[in-house]
């Protein structure tokens, strides 16, 4: 235990450091918009050339889950085991017992302000905790555990439970090989969250009750990746993206608006497709595809496909109207930008590419990072982004040991343009 106890004390620790350096909140996954972006005003500074300084530490358990910060808060989710063994293998399911936790920290002391936990049992491929980060809004916070336990508790009332809901069990689904991860969404006074089932693939739920709002979809699985929210001619759309297609619904009542068969390798869809102009880029395991957007009613051509050796990448967005996948945990990667908003980003054509083996590493600073195989990891900026390969320039090296190859990575892009670091 103590290898992942370590991990995520790191994770809250490196969290913690950002907070005055960003100065916003990051209250769920991929940020206050979930899109890996600081909101206009906030600018993320590079790392000190004498590192950064230790304010705390807190050790916590198991956990895949990203921490998030709000109202000078942090909190973390993880899981405490109490029996079983974790093998790690893609193929089967461990059975463990032990209870799912959430943390409630203050960001600045490092102080434990209070813990919620539940007793699960785990019957899961990689169980090594809860995977969706937690979702802080208006007083309260929302957590996904990996066997589908949806909870909603009161920040200031110590962690009490208002409502909860364990998904699997009232949607009678079977529960995903790796475990619920897709983190849920809040708009407005909905909670949409995946589900599972005959008809309930994604349910909204009234986010101060619990009780279901609407329900919509049906598929053998309900995936990993986040429900996400973007605007094209005028009309919000929620994208779903299960392991078989690419859904748009209204985010209203669930009304389906266009569909496009889109299938990763191992039903792994991940990331959250990203959105640019007309044109919504979406990449999994072995697969990436451009689809063209179109207005009354809103629907979607497929424009084209490419297979990719990016494993778990994020689509990341740049004002200039480029998209790539981010680096993530694989040995082979590949970074493919779609190019410009004329005729190049229609037929994706790839502008550069870079290869290496990827840490593992949550980092909320706009660097990418690469390890040689000597061991040590290297912290890259990216100069520019052009039509040749951009200058790679290291920012920091630091030993990889066991917290860098184990922790699940979050890839942000902490500024809108990657050329924000001073030369």
């Amino acid at each position: 235990m103590s290898l992942f106890r370590s991990c995520s004390s790191a994770i809250v620790f490196l969290f913690a450091l950002s907070i005055p350096a960003i100065g916003q909140d990051w209250p769920q996954w991929n940020g206050p918009t979930r899109d890996g972006l600081l909101s206009k005003g906030f600018a993320a500074k590079p790392i000190p050339k004498d590192g950064l300084v230790l304010k705390w530490k807190l050790p916590v358990s198991y956990g895949y889950s990203s921490p998030v910060v709000a109202n000078g808060k942090v909190f973390v989710s993880d899981y405490q085991l109490e029996s079983g063994k974790i093998t790690n293998n893609a193929g089967s399911r461990d059975r463990l017992t032990g209870k799912e936790r959430v943390h409630c920290i203050d960001a600045k002391t490092g102080k434990s302000l209070w813990t919620h936990q539940y007793d699960r049992k785990y019957s899961l491929s990689y169980p090594g905790g809860p995977r969706a980060a937690p979702v802080v809004v208006d007083g309260t916070v929302f957590t996904l555990g990996a066997e589908g336990d949806l909870c909603c508790l009161s920040i200031e009332q110590g962690g009490k439970v208002l409502w909860q809901r364990p998904l699997a069990e009232e949607y009678k689904t079977e529960k995903p090989m790796w475990g619920y991860a897709s983190v849920p969404l809040v708009i407005g006074d909905q909670l949409i969250c995946l589900a599972g089932g005959p008809g309930s693939l994604v349910v909204s739920l009234e986010r101060k009750t619990g009780k279901e709002l609407w329900r919509a979809l049906s598929g053998d699985e309900i995936g990993y990746c986040p429900p996400a929210l973007i605007s094209h001619g005028g009309v919000s759309q929620l994208l779903i993206w299960s392991p078989e297609k690419i859904s748009s619904l209204n985010p209203t009542n669930g009304q389906l608006y266009w569909e496009q068969p889109f299938k990763p390798d191992y039903g792994m869809s991940i990331a959250p497709p990203i959105l640019r102009g007309d044109f919504l880029f979406a990449s999994g395991e072995g697969i990436s595809a451009m689809f063209q957007l179109s207005s009354n009613p809103p629907k979607a051509r497929f424009c084209g496909r490419r297979i990719l050796r990016n494993r778990w990448g994020f689509p990341i967005r740049q004002p200039s109207s480029r998209m790539g996948m981010s680096m993530a945990p694989t040995f082979r990667v590949e970074l493919w930008f779609a190019s410009d908003r004329t005729m190049a980003l229609a037929c994706g054509k790839q502008l550069w590419q870079q290869q290496g083996q990827i840490a593992r590493k949550v980092c909320p600073m706009p660097v990418r990072i690469s390890s040689k195989p000597t061991g040590a990891t290297i912290l890259y900026s990216v100069k520019r982004a052009t039509s040749s390969p951009p200058a790679l320039r290291p920012r920091a090296t630091k030993r990889q040991g066991d917290f860098m190859r184990s922790i699940q990575p979050i890839p942000l892009v902490a500024a809108k343009s990657c050329g924000h670091f001073p030369p």
